[in-house]
């Protein structure tokens, strides 16, 4: 890996001067933030809407709601950041002629597919973290301290899923000629993935079954099935590496 040093040391530059580190911080760490927040408020607002002789009664919330609220916003526009970070990384250099430059220089193209994963895996580490310390903050002021090991847990397993999207989008990223096609080719990879994880036999080994997963172990209830996805996601990413090495390899730039 040629060069894979300089060019990550590039690539985070880069993040921090566009601000898409910044942007990305603050909107996790908001994310975070709100979750605890929603799950203490929410049944008050439902049952303000209980008007006209209907009475909605909703059960007073508790830390398990929180850590809920938590999985769920990471979950859902957690991933479709990481999605909207890859998705340009490699299409976009390409599109700008960027790519042939760098390859020009004395570094390997196995470097440059690192340096942009390294990059993205940095981002979402940083991301995720500011997540969890909002969400461990507000949920300590609103509920009690959650387990500790148990919430730790659940923020790795939540950036596991978004490491695992990152890299799939990195590898479309890099076998298509535009950013538009990379998001095309991504989104039909995810699709496909969650018709999959719907599959009984199957869908609990799934990368998509994280969140549930994350879920569970952040309520302290327990798991049937951890190493699965886990091992599944961390494979997920391998290949995914891997095939975006030997794609960009058969490429002219």
């Amino acid at each position: 890996m040629t060069g894979l040093g300089p060019l990550a040391r590039k690539e985070l530059l880069e993040q921090w001067r566009t601000r898409r580190l910044i942007i990305v911080g603050i909107v996790f760490l908001v994310l975070g933030i709100i979750s605890p927040i929603t799950a203490k408020y929410l049944p008050n607002l439902i049952e303000a809407l209980g008007t006209g002789g209907i009475t909605i009664e909703v059960p007073p919330p508790t830390i398990d709601d929180a850590m809920m609220q938590i999985v769920r916003q990471v979950s859902q526009f957690g991933m479709l950041i990481a999605f909207l970070l890859a998705m340009g990384s490699v299409a976009g250099e390409k599109e700008r002629g960027t790519a042939p430059f760098v390859l020009t220089k004395p570094v390997s193209r196995g470097a440059f597919i690192g340096a942009k994963a390294t990059a993205l895996g940095a981002v979402l580490l940083i991301a995720m973290a500011l997540a969890g310390i909002g969400g461990y903050v507000y949920t300590v002021m609103l509920f009690e301290p959650p387990d500790a090991t148990a919430f730790v847990g659940m923020c790795v397993l939540l950036l596991l899923q978004l490491l695992v999207i990152a890299s799939v989008v990195l590898l479309a990223s890099t076998i298509a000629p535009s950013t538009i096609a990379a998001g095309g080719i991504a989104l039909g990879i995810v699709i496909v993935a969650g018709i999959v994880g719907v599959v009984p036999a199957i869908g609990e080994y799934m990368p998509t079954a994280l969140s549930t997963v994350a879920t569970l172990v952040g309520i302290g209830e327990p798991v049937d099935n951890l190493a699965g996805p886990v091992i599944v996601g961390i494979a997920t990413i391998a290949v995914s590496l891997g095939l975006a090495w030997l794609s960009i390899r058969r490429q002219e730039l």
